[in-house]
């Protein structure tokens, strides 16, 4: 999945966006999610050791993964220009559920690494899948940025 998602951002530097057809939007929601607990997670882990400048890098480094899950999810069954109402309104409910989901999953996975931890164990396979996805998290976040339509906080 990370191939994938990589090879999309690829071709977007090299030939501009694809349409949103292209992309398993619901794949990128469910790693941003992953991604902004693990991140937290580790934040947490950098407080205890009194690491505070480390902490709040990864602190950052999940708003944006969450940033990231919600634009995704918002883009899921998003309606084509001129749909009608009732493809909006069905568009809306959709679109609260899907951030539900960015929530639940935000919280599964935090669940999961605090219990990795517990145990004496560490989730790199999952650290690397995030540090593979940080430069489509980065595009996303300033296209965010750009446009306005967003603030980024807490």
């Amino acid at each position: 999945m990370v191939c994938r998602i990589l090879s999309m951002y690829v071709l977007m530097v090299m030939v501009g966006p694809p349409s949103f057809a292209e992309i398993d939007q619901f794949a990128v929601m469910q790693d941003f999610s992953r991604c902004a607990a693990l991140y937290d997670h580790a934040a947490d882990l950098g407080e205890k050791a009194g690491k505070p400048a480390s902490a709040e890098g990864f602190r950052g480094a999940a708003r944006g993964a969450r940033l990231a899950a919600e634009v995704s999810a918002m883009m899921i069954d998003m309606p084509e220009d001129g749909a009608s109402d009732a493809d909006w309104k069905a568009y809306s409910a959709n679109s609260a559920m899907r951030s539900e989901q960015v929530a639940s999953l935000y919280s599964l996975e935090l669940n999961r690494q605090r219990a990795l931890y517990e145990s004496g164990e560490v989730d790199s396979d999952g650290m690397q899948r995030c540090i593979d996805l940080n430069p489509l998290q980065t595009t996303i976040v300033e296209q965010v940025r750009r446009s306005g339509y967003f603030s980024i906080t807490e």
